[in-house]
């Protein structure tokens, strides 16, 4: 990630001090993405970023909030069926 295929994010929550995150191949970069704000700009580098996109909660650690919603997809952040997350293990 490198001039304008970056992701922008902020260095804490509610901080508005964007700054372009900056990787080289074979590295990965890891954010609060759940609570710092993060966008995109225009792409004019001729290069594609590939992103994956990984959220692991424990679940003793999970606090489902079925009243708030994601702002692109509008789904719950709930565990199942059009929740948000999806649990993969019975552990």
């Amino acid at each position: 990630m490198f001039g304008s295929n970056s992701m922008w994010v902020e260095s804490a929550a509610q901080r508005g001090d964007f700054a372009p995150l900056t990787a080289a191949p074979g590295q990965l970069a890891v954010f609060y993405g759940n609570a710092w704000r993060h966008f995109n700009r225009l792409n004019w580098s001729g290069q594609s970023r590939v992103s994956w996109d990984f959220r692991v909660v424990p679940m003793s650690r999970f606090q489902p909030h079925p009243n708030v919603t994601s702002l692109h997809s509008s789904r719950t952040f709930s565990v199942g069926p059009g929740g948000y997350y999806t649990r993969v293990c019975s552990q």
